[in-house]
């Protein structure tokens, strides 16, 4: 039995490598940011939607893991009160599993 695998979601060129070894799943970093560096642009928002379906990794999670990690902690969403990183919050307590584990 193999060791599943995963690779941090970077480019097409990257991902498509990872896929035609074996199956790979994907992981990312900032899960909960919808616009902490940019007003114009953010993880969950921009760049996790375009590049899980750009590189395609859109069915990976079907044979591999995927992994999500929280920007920052969970208590700063909350401490923020009402914005962006707190409605973040409020899904994840609500309607996303998440796990820290």
């Amino acid at each position: 039995m193999e060791t599943p695998l995963i690779t941090l979601l970077t480019d097409r060129k990257t991902q498509q490598y990872t896929l035609s070894k074996r199956p790979v799943g994907w992981c990312i970093d900032c899960l909960g940011d919808l616009g902490s560096f940019d007003d114009n642009w953010s993880h969950m928002y921009d760049y996790y939607p375009q590049g899980i379906v750009g590189f395609g990794m859109q069915d990976a999670w079907r044979k591999a893991p995927k992994s999500l990690a929280v920007c920052w902690v969970m208590q700063k969403w909350k401490n923020e009160g009402p914005g962006k990183s707190s409605y973040c919050h409020r899904r994840a307590n609500y309607r996303w599993m998440v796990s820290d584990g």
